[in-house]
């Protein structure tokens, strides 16, 4: 069997844009993801670390953000899910 890797990459400025436009600072926000953004997952978690609580669930073995159909448990009450 051979794994292919994918890594989709995505325009993270636009993103933290759009996300600061929407949701004031302080909102709780979780970030979800399939594996081909999880790197982006990352960097805009960690951008928006300072001005929101971030919540990147998991549901081990997956990596923290990533989802499979309904994988992902949320044990915590947040503004928003993106």
């Amino acid at each position: 069997m051979l794994y292919v890797f994918v890594d989709i990459q995505m325009d993270n400025a636009h993103f933290l844009d759009t996300v600061k436009f929407n949701f004031p600072p302080g909102h709780t926000l979780a970030l979800v993801s399939t594996i081909q953004f999880v790197a982006a997952l990352q960097a805009v978690s960690a951008a928006l670390r300072p001005e929101y609580e971030v919540v990147v669930p998991q549901c081990r073995p997956l990596s923290p953000g990533e989802i499979l159909g309904c994988t992902s448990r949320l044990d915590r009450n947040v503004n928003a899910i993106m």
